[in-house]
């Protein structure tokens, strides 16, 4: 047991630095490792683990919201959520994965191969990016990618970006949390610890930050953006074939 809490530390530490850093990542890193570890209940530890961390982040970063965007993004990712559970529990999760994931590669290649390709950032074009990423965390676990991809194609800049959807994902995890329930929590010490190692990956992700260029912690978000795009992908297939 001792050995499982030291690993889930490494890991929610690892997503928690990337989370601060590139404004995304957390559920891509931790989720997979936890659900391993803690079988389904690990989901829920994510959800909570996750809303910690973009609360923790959002308390340092606040100057740096975009209010506008926010107020858009936000409640557009609280009504995404809602059609992504539905859907996620009607319908084959493998082939709406499998969609889910290779739409969102093709844009994101689409914008990084083409210069062309700009969006303006419209109260349209937000409110369907945050629709988008309330879709994406229900249904596949991770709504980095589709903001991520509206970050790109309308030119917004990752300090703004990196602290603005902050205020997205904790909606969507609370809600999850809200529709979910509450799994039994590892115990009162290991619990303590996740939330010391998640503090802890949230300061040296900040201390990173702060030495990283812009473009840098850009790249990194496209990175993660990429890597769960294709993980969707992926785990719709092997769920399609089983």
């Amino acid at each position: 047991m001792t050995l499982v809490v030291v690993a889930m530390m490494a890991v929610v530490f690892a997503a928690a630095a990337v989370q601060r850093v590139a404004g995304v990542g957390f559920a891509l890193i931790a989720a997979p490792v936890l659900v391993l570890l803690r079988g389904p209940d690990g989901i829920v530890l994510a959800n909570l683990l996750g809303a910690a961390v973009c609360a923790v982040v959002l308390m340092s970063v606040w100057r740096d919201v975009d209010g506008r965007r926010a107020l858009l993004l936000a409640p557009a990712g609280l009504l995404g959520v809602l059609p992504g559970v539905y859907l996620s529990t009607h319908l084959s999760p493998g082939p709406l994965q499998v969609t889910i994931g290779l739409i969102i590669l093709i844009g994101l290649a689409g914008a990084l191969v083409s210069r062309r390709l700009r969006l303006s950032p419209t109260t349209g074009t937000t409110l369907a990016s945050g629709l988008g990423s309330g879709f994406m965390t229900a249904s596949a676990g991770v709504g980095g990618p589709t903001l991520t991809f509206y970050a790109i194609t309308t030119r917004w800049e990752q300090r703004s970006f990196a602290a603005t959807v902050q205020i997205s994902f904790l909606g969507q995890a609370t809600l999850a949390l809200a529709l979910k329930g509450f799994a039994p929590l590892p115990g009162p010490l290991p619990t303590l610890a996740l939330l010391a190692a998640m503090g802890a990956g949230t300061w040296t992700g900040r201390a990173v930050a702060g030495r990283v260029p812009a473009q840098g912690a850009r790249t990194a978000a496209v990175v993660v953006a990429l890597a769960g795009a294709a993980a969707t992908t992926v785990k719709g297939l092997l769920t399609w074939v089983a």
